[in-house]
């Protein structure tokens, strides 16, 4: 999610400007919006200044040049080349990885990546991740799986 301040905090810009009922709508229990209204007080600013837009392209994040937010709120976790191109708050939640997989396949047979328990055990299957994910990272550095994994533009599924 990305916060910004609502374009009609600025009198001479028009915009819009979400309920507080919308804006909790975006998040899955709170915690990110409560920090980030936490933070926005801080600078002066009430919830009605801010707008919660949906960010779903992770690497818009991390691009180089101007953004369309003031600050984005998301679990992203603190690698020394995101550190240098943003600044990053203190983290609050420790970014572990998993294996997320369908339980049958295609065929309706027993998914076998789900009796793996080893990161060697991940090798033969074919892996995927968001672009400029630590995710991504991790299956090409750490698990070197035997396949090229599938690289996404972003988190939403198809």
């Amino acid at each position: 999610m990305v916060g910004r301040r609502s374009q009609d905090a600025v009198p001479e810009r028009a915009g819009r400007r979400r309920s507080l009922e919308a804006q909790r709508s975006l998040f899955d229990d709170g915690l990110r919006e409560r920090d980030g209204l936490r933070r926005c007080a801080r600078l002066g600013f009430t919830p009605a200044d801010i707008d919660w837009i949906p960010n779903t392209v992770f690497e818009n994040a991390f691009k180089p040049g101007p953004k369309d937010f003031d600050f984005h709120l998301a679990q992203i976790s603190i690698r020394p080349g995101r550190a240098q191109r943003v600044d990053f708050s203190d983290p609050y939640f420790d970014a572990n990885q998993s294996v997320i997989a369908m339980t049958k396949t295609s065929d309706g047979s027993p998914n076998p990546i789900l009796s793996v328990t080893t990161i060697a055990g991940l090798k033969p299957f074919k892996l995927g991740a968001a672009t400029e994910t630590t995710s991504l990272e991790l299956i090409q550095n750490v698990i070197q799986p035997d396949q090229q994994p599938s690289v996404f533009n972003d988190n939403t599924a198809p």
